[in-house]
């Protein structure tokens, strides 16, 4: 716990210092329910700097649910240095993806295309991730990242898709979504993460929460 706090520490420093041009999105959320005595909090952290031609994310999504019959988590932390050239897409990322006390670290390298599909605007990049901790293999790794602003109100979507090239019964499908409602530099917004991992016996986390989140561009 101490490390996840200190990681979100040095993610909320202002990456202005870094480089000219800097991206903050970060969320808190919280939701309880009397019904079912049950306690959900997120926090979604999306931040990036720009250094010439590349630029630099870390996304870390991390779930807590609390139950009469049990205690989940899940958290997905990704950094990844990108390069776009016109439409084109090339990254090189570090990935963890703990859920239910199991660890799992990617390394990988990919490309894909930035696009608009009428007026939705779209990133779709695949790559390949070496799993290097406990059984180590490749997994492909598809993802899609889109979202949309109307007025005040922004819709969020990214999904990842990540089977085991040798046993493609063994996939990841991570998703993040967030619809929020702009105040300024803060909004209220609905979050909503799923993390299913199909080789696991509890394999699906699932947090809906309510937050306040923090944005700001340069």
């Amino acid at each position: 716990m101490r490390k996840f706090l200190l990681i979100l520490v040095i993610i909320m420093i202002p990456f202005k210092v870094l480089g000219q041009k800097y991206s903050l999105d970060n969320t808190l959320g919280l939701n309880y329910s009397g019904t079912t005595n049950s306690l959900t909090a997120s926090a979604l952290l999306q931040n990036s700097v720009t250094v010439k031609k590349l630029d630099f994310t870390s996304n870390i999504d991390y779930g807590f649910s609390a139950t009469q019959e049990n205690i989940s988590n899940s958290l997905l932390s990704k950094t990844s240095c990108n390069l776009q050239r016109g439409k084109a897409l090339y990254f090189v990322t570090v990935q963890n993806n703990f859920t239910r006390n199991v660890d799992m670290n990617l390394f990988g390298a990919g490309l894909g295309r930035s696009d608009t599909l009428k007026t939705l605007p779209y990133k779709l990049t695949y790559g390949l991730l070496y799993q290097y901790m406990n059984e180590p293999f490749v997994r492909h790794s598809l993802r899609l990242k889109t979202s949309k602003k109307v007025s005040r109100t922004t819709g969020a979507l990214e999904v990842f898709y990540q089977p085991n090239v040798a046993d493609p019964s063994d996939y990841i499908v991570y998703s993040s979504f967030k619809l929020s409602y702009n105040l300024g530099n803060f909004s209220v917004s609905l979050n909503d993460v799923y993390n299913f991992h199909s080789k696991r016996l509890l394999n699906t986390v699932h947090i809906v929460t309510l937050g306040i989140a923090y944005e700001r561009k340069s």
